[in-house]
């Protein structure tokens, strides 16, 4: 005969077996952002779960970034999320890629400390399965209604996160708030200060 469990080992059992972060929507950061982004976040998880970026170069991801999905691994690993918005057009982007984030310090911080991904403003690719995200009137940017591409999807997210149009642009978050963000960066040393202040 099998005794019935007490309410003490119950409740264990069922703390124990629940997830320890909260959902992606639940995050603070999420909840502070206006309608216009919460809606791209949303119709963002459609795509692909991101892929383990700290292992790619900033140079070769074209892909779409699933932004709910990236709140979900900021969570998990505790580590701030930098958004790097760059363009195959962009000298000064190449100039960053070739001079800042090979060196060996840099490398090494944007691997292990940061969730770092590269969004190209200018990739031809349509978003995955053929999909699009529809902006409602009151959050299209210019005579954008409607974002069929990877690279129009990334220049909405950077002109509504920053305000900014240049690259390259770092925009920086966590799941409880915006860290800021700088287009003007051209060293190692200038580099190093923008991560020391996300700390």
């Amino acid at each position: 005969m099998v005794k019935s469990l007490s309410p003490l080992l119950l409740f264990i059992i069922l703390v124990s077996g629940c997830s320890q972060t909260a959902p992606p929507q639940k995050t603070s950061y999420y909840l502070n952002l206006d309608n216009c982004l919460k809606a791209v976040f949303e119709q963002s998880a459609r795509f692909p779960k991101n892929k383990a970026e700290e292992n790619k170069k900033p140079y070769v991801n074209s892909e779409a970034v699933n932004l709910i999905d990236l709140l979900k691994q900021s969570e998990q690993s505790n580590r701030s999320i930098i958004l790097y918005f760059t363009a195959y057009g962009c000298q000064q982007c190449r100039v960053m890629e070739e001079k800042v984030f090979t060196d060996s310090s840099i490398d090494k911080r944007l691997r292990e400390e940061f969730l770092f991904i590269p969004l190209f403003v200018d990739e031809r690719e349509r978003l995955p399965h053929n999909s699009s995200i529809r902006l409602s009137e009151d959050c299209q940017i210019g005579t954008v209604k409607t974002i069929q591409k990877i690279g129009t999807l990334n220049s909405h997210l950077q002109t509504t996160l920053s305000r900014s149009g240049s690259q390259p642009y770092f925009y920086a978050f966590n799941t409880k708030e915006s860290l800021g963000g700088s287009g003007n960066i051209k060293t190692v040393e200038g580099f190093e200060d923008f991560l020391n202040s996300l700390e």
